[in-house]
């Protein structure tokens, strides 16, 4: 059967504008995909003026089969009129939609084979995505898609990135007709659509890596302008609210989506403030929304609930009360927590669609304690908190019970998985049995005897040991202690064995 005659299952959809230094890669990964079926690649150039668009012809060709070539005179973009979309809108005919930018690439030539006999043998899946590398300059990482697929969940965090997608063309004309996207002002066009798929049908994550998302010094997500870097994330909040008021109907979980919505949104702010270096800004700006934020205290948090929490907070132990605490915030919120002496460097949003992450610290002590992620109800936190369950703060013999958090933390993982130490958040798994933890440079460089900086292109944040809730005598023993226990560990464990 000549090629031309198979139905057409899948238009690649692809939109270029002065990326010649990139476009022949992301060709490339179109005309090396194997399939069974008959697909085509729509490349759009919007009238590029360093011989993008000679790259685009060249390739049609020598591929008239696949490349279909779409060479602008005039930048369409620039007209803020929808009529780029339109224009894509009407070369589109496939069963099936998948998308690549022309300076990301393909690096499966089974991507679309595998995805398209996903969706055909589930109907009821209406998207499937990948996991993909990201490269910036020379250097590729490795991130991992979140495995969460419900509506909520793609909501408040998509984690879907395009390059990796394929979903039915049926969905996308319901949500072009539902939505209207158009006019809408939104300054991305495949978050919205990723998060009203969610909601009229079931999302697929394939754990494969099928292709590279290129992180370029200017683009609309990332930007050397912070105004652009804000409106970027303003516009994605105003994606989110419409979702939210359209679909979520249930008051109390629509409280719930709010919150953390604003809060991640508010995190995102900050973070730009953080790296653009205006620090000052983004102490204001945290002032400014600080009503907004969910401020643990005795209101949210009654003495009643937890017997430890109640004797730390009487005996004046705000900091093993704010232990306990930490762990139940976590577990029944999800979020990031940080103690107030940790010093935020990089921006956290790559980490926001992993279950958890945690690393170790720097001293003799375990787990970092005092920079901890988790989405709700993560189990090996639940766990932690079970340690406390009818465990009293004040002894029965009057003494109280000062064990330190990432002590705790360390003995509860121990106790009930495998610990797995790890280099990079690309191996963190979903895993029942197994808790993965991240090198001490990532949130925790400083070393607590030396105090000497570790810091490397990984470091997240810093732990400064700041150990303000210790007395003056235990600080100035551990002043001793500490390089001791390091340089004479045998006879440290002795003397602690026989204290």
């Amino acid at each position: 059967m000549n090629e031309d005659n198979r139905p057409l299952m899948v238009t690649i959809r692809c939109m270029t504008y002065n990326q010649a230094p990139y476009i022949r890669q992301c060709l490339d990964g179109f005309v090396m995909q194997k399939t069974n079926f008959h697909f085509e690649a729509i490349v759009h150039d919007d009238a590029s003026t360093d011989g993008t668009a000679d790259i685009v012809r060249e390739y049609a060709e020598k591929y008239p089969d696949i490349i279909k070539p779409i060479i602008e005179t005039e930048n369409q973009y620039s007209q803020k009129n929808g009529s780029l979309v339109r224009i894509m809108n009407e070369h589109t005919h496939g069963k099936y939609i998948a998308l690549c930018e022309g300076d990301d690439y393909w690096i499966d030539p089974l991507k679309l084979q595998k995805q398209v006999e996903f969706l055909e043998a589930n109907p009821d899946y209406g998207l499937v995505h990948t996991n993909r590398y990201n490269r910036r300059d020379d250097k590729i990482t490795k991130p991992v898609a979140s495995g969460k697929s419900d509506a909520i969940s793609i909501l408040i965090s998509t984690g879907i990135a395009t390059l990796t997608v394929c979903y039915r063309k049926e969905l996308h004309d319901q949500y072009l007709r539902d939505v209207k996207p158009i006019g809408k002002g939104w300054l991305m066009g495949d978050a919205p659509l990723w998060k009203y798929i969610a909601f009229h049908s079931k999302v697929k994550l394939i754990p494969d890596y099928t292709g590279v998302y290129r992180i370029l010094s200017e683009s609309a997500s990332h930007s050397k302008s912070i105004v652009k870097r804000i409106a970027f994330v303003n516009s994605m909040l105003d994606i989110q609210k419409f979702m939210m008021d359209l679909y979520v109907t249930d008051s109390k979980q629509k409280e719930l989506v709010s919150r953390k919505i604003i809060s991640n949104h508010h995190l995102r702010i900050f973070n730009i403030y953080v790296f653009f270096g205006r620090l000052n800004d983004a102490r204001l700006y945290l002032l400014k929304h600080w009503d907004e934020i969910i401020k643990w205290d005795l209101t949210r948090f009654p003495l009643e609930r937890s017997a430890w929490v109640r004797q730390a907070y009487e005996a004046k132990k705000y900091a093993f009360a704010a232990d306990y605490i930490r762990l139940y915030a976590l577990a029944t919120e999800g979020g990031i927590y940080l103690d107030s002496d940790v010093e935020v460097i990089k921006s956290f949003d790559d980490l926001l669609n992993l279950p958890y992450f945690i690393c170790k610290e720097n001293s003799p002590q375990g787990i970092e304690a005092a920079t901890i992620g988790a989405e709700i109800g993560c189990e090996w936190i639940k766990r932690c908190l079970e340690y406390y369950k009818d465990r009293p703060f004040v002894c029965s013999n009057g003494s109280l019970d000062t064990r330190v958090l990432p002590a705790i933390i360390t003995e509860v993982i121990k106790s009930n998985y495998e610990l797995k130490e790890i280099e990079s958040v690309a191996e963190i798994r979903r895993d029942e049995q197994q808790v993965y933890i991240l090198p001490h440079s990532f949130f925790s460089p400083k070393n607590y005897v030396t105090k000497k900086m570790e810091i490397s292109e990984k470091t997240y944040s810093i732990h400064h040991f700041a150990g303000t809730w210790q007395p003056l005598w235990k600080k100035i023993l551990l002043f001793f202690w500490v390089p001791f226990s390091v340089r004479f560990p045998a006879v440290a464990n002795f003397i602690k064995k026989y204290k």
